[in-house]
This record gives C-alpha cells, sequence and structure tokens, in this order.
C-alpha cells in the first residue's frame, strides 16, 4: 500500500549537503519504513550505497545487511529492475530466509505470492511484530480476509493485538483514527488507502474492540480481483455488472469511485471517504462532502455542514487534544502531519459558528484547533502554515 500522506503538501525538505551525504554513506544506518521515520533521497541513496559495501564484503549472509539494503534502494527510488535483482541476488544468499520473503513480497506484491504465503504462514507460528506484521497484515487484507468487518481472522487478529500491546502505532494516529470512525454513521463503509489510514482503524476495531460495525475498505487492493470479490462476498451484493475484467492501470482514477457509488446504491449503507484517497475517486468527486474528518458520498445534495458540527458537538472527542503529555510519546515523522490536519479538516467550521452568532462553539473549537497544530510534531514551517490556514478561517 502507499503510505500515509497529509492532506496538504508541507514545504519541500532542503537537500542534505554533499559533504553531509558523502559522511553518511561511510556509516550504514538502521532504514525504517518512511513512515516511521522519513528522509530525503540523498539520504537514502547513501545508505543503500553504504549497505551494499557491507553485503558485498561481509554480509553476504547478513540479513539485516539485505534488509537495509533493500529498504534503502527502495525509498531512494532505484528502478523496478535493479530491485527485481536485488531481491533475486538476496534469495541466492540468503534463500529460505523471512527476510527474503517480506522484501520479495514487498517488491511484488500480490494475494497470489508465495512469498505473502510463507509470510503469513510464519506470523501465525512466530512473534511478527511492528513493521514486519504489517507486511503479514497487508498480504492478508489483499486476499480478502479482512473483509468481514468483524469476522474473525486468527492470524490477522493476534498480529494486531501484539501491535496494540507493545504500542507500535503513536497514541496521535490512534486518536486521530478513532475520532474519525467516531464521526461515521453506524453501519458505515470506509474507503480508505495507506498503512496507517487502513491498519489504525483495524487495530481499533479487532485489538481495542471498538466501531466494529464499520467496514474499511482498502482502496488500491480494489484492483485484486481475490479482494473485490471478497469484499462484494461480504457486503451480499452481485459484482459490478460488466466489470469482470480486471481494472487497467487507465481505471485507477475512476474505477475506485464506480465501486463506492456501487456499494452505498446496493447496501444502502453510509460510504464515506479517506481525506487522503482523493485521487482514486474523482468521477464521484462532486458527490462527495466534508462531514469533518471523512468525506461522505452522497448522489443529491445535503447540509453536510450542519452534520460535521454534530460531529464536532457530540461525537468527536477533541479535548485531548488541550491536555498535557502525560508521558513521553513516541512520534513518527512520515506521519507527522495528521494531527496538523484537524485544522485543515475543521477550520472552516469556525467562521460558519461565528456567522452563526455561535461566538462560544467557534472559539472552543478554534482552541483545540489551534492546540492540535501547536502540539504536532510538524516543524515551525509547517506549523505556520497550518496556523495561517486556520486564521483565515477564523
Amino acid at each position: 500500500m502507499e503510505t500515509h500522506r497529509i492532506l496538504r503538501p508541507l514545504a519541500a525538505v532542503a537537500c542534505l549537503f554533499l559533504s553531509a551525504a558523502a559522511a553518511q554513506a561511510q556509516v550504514p544506518q538502521e532504514v525504517r519504513s518512511r513512515i516511521v521515520e522519513a528522509h530525503d533521497s540523498a539520504w537514502y541513496e547513501s545508505q543503500a550505497e553504504a549497505w551494499q559495501r557491507v553485503v558485498q564484503t561481509t554480509g553476504a549472509r547478513d540479513e539485516r545487511a539485505w534488509r537495509n539494503y533493500f529498504e534503502a534502494a527502495r525509498w531512494a527510488g532505484r528502478s523496478a529492475a535493479f530491485m527485481d535483482s536485488l531481491v533475486a541476488r538476496m534469495g541466492r544468499s540468503v534463500p529460505g530466509s523471512l527476510t527474503w520473503h517480506l522484501c520479495a513480497y514487498r517488491n511484488d506484491p500480490s494475494p497470489d505470492s508465495p512469498h505473502g504465503a510463507q509470510i503469513a504462514d510464519r506470523a501465525a507460528q512466530s512473534d511478527l511484530r511492528g513493521e514486519d506484521a504489517n507486511v503479514a497484515l497487508s498480504y492478508l487484507l489483499a486476499r480478502g480476509e479482512l473483509c468481514g468487518g468483524a469476522s474473525p481472522c486468527p492470524t490477522a487478529d493476534s498480529l494486531l493485538r501484539r501491535q496494540w500491546r507493545e504500542g507500535f502505532y503513536p497514541e496521535e494516529l490512534l486518536r486521530f483514527s478513532y475520532n474519525q470512525l467516531q464521526g461515521m454513521a453506524d453501519g458505515a463503509i470506509y474507503f480508505a488507502n495507506g498503512d496507517t489510514d487502513v491498519f489504525c482503524k483495524l487495530l481499533l476495531q479487532r485489538a481495542a474492540g471498538v466501531h466494529r460495525d464499520k467496514l474499511v475498505v482498502c482502496t488500491s487492493f480494489l484492483f485484486f480481483p481475490a479482494y473485490r470479490e471478497a469484499l462484494f462476498r461480504a457486503l451480499q451484493i452481485e459484482p459490478i455488472p460488466g466489470r469482470g475484467r480486471k481494472p487497467t492501470a487507465e481505471d485507477q482514477a475512476a474505477y475506485p469511485g464506480e465501486v463506492a457509488a456501487y456499494v452505498a446504491e446496493k447496501t444502502g449503507r453510509p460510504v464515506y471517504i479517506s481525506p487522503w484517497n482523493r485521487s482514486y475517486t474523482r468521477t464521484i468527486e462532486t458527490k462527495l462532502y466534508n462531514e469533518g474528518l471523512a468525506f461522505r458520498y452522497s448522489p443529491v445534495p445535503y447540509d453536510h455542514i450542519a452534520a460535521a458540527k454534530q460531529a464536532v458537538e457530540s461525537r468527536y472527542r477533541l479535548d485531548y487534544l488541550l491536555e498535557p503529555a502525560y508521558r513521553l510519546q513516541t512520534s513518527w515523522s512520515g506521519s507527522a502531519g495528521v494531527q496538523a490536519n484537524y485544522a485543515v479538516l475543521l477550520g472552516h467550521l469556525v467562521r460558519s459558528y461565528r456567522e452563526a452568532g455561535d461566538e462560544g462553539r467557534a472559539a472552543r473549537l478554534y482552541e483545540r484547533l489551534r492546540a492540535a497544530v501547536e502540539r504536532s510534531s510538524v516543524g515551525e514551517e509547517q506549523k505556520r502554515e497550518y496556523m495561517d490556514y486556520l486564521d483565515r478561517n477564523r
């Protein structure tokens, strides 16, 4: 799946000086998912070169070296041919290893992948954790094994409970995901995309036991026949007429929106679209209405501002934004803007309250949105961007 992105693009990160990149190239460092720890392309390129040297000199059998080499090359944007070659060389050096299966599956994810099957088998028998657990979850999701909402999936449920117990996800991501679910109507179907957008909600449902009435759909997986067929079965509706073929690359901006509209019509359930999912749903853009932290599909116009205000007043839990950090919280640099996006998605309601003469609610909401920005983990320049946006709508 694609990595999670914030709604508004932030200012570009300044490139490292060449001397700094050269110095970094001499010292191999752990390369984590870009969601967890983001760097610029120069850093990933330097790390790819550093780990390549380790593999070539002393690490031919070193799974850790191969894993970091793969991660750095992947995030540096090396070509598909290069990545295929890297995975093939890894398979010859550490054949049958979990590291090889994890990297091979991520290089070519598919519900039919033998590497994915190996990962799922090992996940059921071992203590797969953190980012590795997400690879197994991605495979299980692509196969349609999590399309049933609250239906049991022992391997996935075990992985998610472990992530929950060990505090894998930062609290700010889980709280934001909780409020998104909290604002949706009962029985909602939520079309999401990106690791944190999907997996945080699955964790809340399957490990924390909340909002289990809602169904999270991974939009990008709709292009896998196994996934969309499992989804239609779970919803107890027929596949889209005339859509028996596999959607093509040209369908990317059209097909998911077509599915969302079809699901809403056939199930009668409320359908929501993630704020970070809009590029997949351009064909229904004029039928999406901002209800706060998610966009609701509706073929007819309605007072979505009133619905968003109702969510703010009686459904969202925003007071935590004013509370101090009672303990040190971890934060992921690749998802640093999620909390600040409260200001983007709800900021327009401050002005709406004031125009309606409700100064009290306007002031309370502004105070919470301001705190969301000030206490987020984005840089000072980005905070100013968010605050400027909030103040323009004050």
